[in-house]
């Protein structure tokens, strides 16, 4: 009995080795036409998703942010649909001059917001609720009271 169970399982064994060598798969092209079509449709539908999303996000914020060598700083950031950024930073008390940079932005999945510039702290961005959330330095919230003053409001200019 020992023996008819052994030979079974090795043939068992030999057979389900011995078919998945088989390397010629046979694809239907009218599938296969299919099949990108629909990949086709549904990145033009994501395109078109990213893209009202980036109209709903693009605009001009504003705030005053806490500073700790300065009085404040005045930061405004134009966010563009096309992904391009300006911001300008004046430092309160320090300098007459703003801080101006410009370049691109990228969009995370969850959409968090981060510049393509070195700009210190004022890097990172979270959209809510119509506001931008400014975020640490490692792209996450500040906790507590602090977080609460790193928030830009839109503005008209």
């Amino acid at each position: 009995m020992r023996l008819i169970i052994s030979s079974m399982f090795v043939w068992i064994l030999i057979s389900c080795g011995s078919s998945s060598g088989s390397s010629s798969t046979y694809v239907n092209p009218h599938a296969q036409a299919h099949a990108e079509m629909h990949q086709e449709l549904y990145q033009e539908e994501l395109n078109k998703e990213i893209a009202k999303q980036l109209e709903k996000i693009s605009g001009i914020y504003s705030g005053h942010l806490p500073c700790s060598d300065c009085e404040g700083i005045e930061f405004k950031l134009e966010l563009n649909s096309d992904l391009s950024y300006t911001s300008e930073a004046m430092y309160l008390g320090k300098s007459e001059d703003p801080v101006v940079k410009q370049g691109t932005y990228s969009v995370s999945e969850n959409w968090k917001i981060k510049l393509d510039q070195n700009t210190g702290n004022l890097m990172y961005f979270q959209p809510t609720e119509g506001q931008l959330l400014v975020l640490d330095k490692d792209g996450f919230a500040i906790p507590g009271e602090l977080g609460e003053k790193y928030i830009l409001n839109p503005s008209e200019n």
